[in-house]
């Protein structure tokens, strides 16, 4: 998926064809749970990641934005194997692979609830098979690693309007 010139393109995974999507619908589309459909094949198509769109905060307040309603708990969960083949990942590349992968599923669960920001995130690490240890002794041994987190869809609203 690529942006440019005000249109996202979305490669069916169906048929194969590239559909040009206007980004200010598909960002509706997002919001409100709708799908898009194929031009060639009427199949949907795959939505994009949400990739910093939308205020997030540890705390029950945000900068510059003001929360006006609670739409819904949220949670996300995102997993990888701390090695690959022969070579170990190194414990900063798990930490920020996962932790952009369970920032953007509750970006997307909090837009397709009707949330346009996340207050009270909490990140929950787990490593190796019996829940333990680092990530860096989890690597060692080959472990998965996990990260879930939580949050609460907001309604927000800019302060200085």
């Amino acid at each position: 998926m690529t942006e440019s010139d005000g249109r996202t393109r979305i490669v069916c995974p169906q048929c194969g064809k590239t559909n040009a999507v206007v980004t200010s619908a598909l960002q509706s589309a997002i919001r409100e749970g709708q799908p898009f459909t194929c031009a060639a094949c009427g199949k949907p198509l795959p939505l994009p990641i949400v990739r910093n769109r939308i205020p997030m905060s540890t705390t029950d307040t945000i900068p510059g934005v003001e929360p006006v309603s609670f739409v819904s708990l949220i949670t996300a969960t995102a997993e990888l194997d701390a090695s690959i083949g022969d070579r170990k990942r190194s414990e900063n590349q798990l930490r920020n692979q996962l932790l952009a992968d369970v920032l953007d599923q509750l970006a997307e669960a909090a837009l397709l609830l009707g949330g346009n920001a996340v207050t009270g995130v909490t990140l929950i690490w787990a490593a190796g098979n019996v829940g333990g240890g680092s990530i860096g002794a989890a690597a060692g041994r080959g472990d998965k690693v996990t990260l879930i987190a939580l949050g609460n869809a907001v309604t927000a609203g800019s302060r200085d309007s």
